[in-house]
């Protein structure tokens, strides 16, 4: 999927849900979200910033991961979000938009790593049996 595709596929996804509830383009600005014609836009696929995108899904409850993953994985996968990801993802939520628009700044720099060459199993070590420290003997 080509990027034009992916933010095109996004728009349909936040027009349906905007029809579903029954909302116009004012119930979304009323609800915090982005203004009319910032709407438009994304329903027509010109998502211009991640944080407009962002408090444009917030108003449907929603999270921009959750998003794009409804869009770019099968209709029967689930996501495999580890608690690591997903706490990650909830940290990245409660930054402030301009810290955001800096990771996100910074992620797009960031060469992708070389694909790791499968570790070997661990070795398994002797351990030194823990015994219990002995009584002191009172001497009378």
């Amino acid at each position: 999927m080509q990027e034009r595709q992916l933010w095109q596929s996004v728009g349909r996804l936040l027009q349906a849900e905007r029809e579903r509830r029954g909302w116009s383009l004012a119930e979304i600005e009323r609800r915090r979200g982005p203004n009319a014609a910032t709407v438009v836009a994304h329903e027509q696929g010109a998502i211009r910033t991640l944080l407009a995108l962002r408090k444009h899904t917030q108003v449907f409850d929603w999270h921009v991961p959750d998003v794009l993953w409804r869009i770019l994985s099968p209709a029967d996968a689930q996501p495999r979000l580890t608690p690591e990801l997903l706490a990650i993802f909830e940290k990245y939520q409660q930054l402030p938009a301009a810290s955001q628009q800096a990771l996100s700044d910074l992620i797009r720099v960031i060469p992708p790593s070389p694909p790791s060459a499968p570790s070997a199993p661990p070795v398994a070590r002797k351990t030194r049996r823990q015994t219990p420290p002995r009584a002191a003997r009172v001497r009378e």
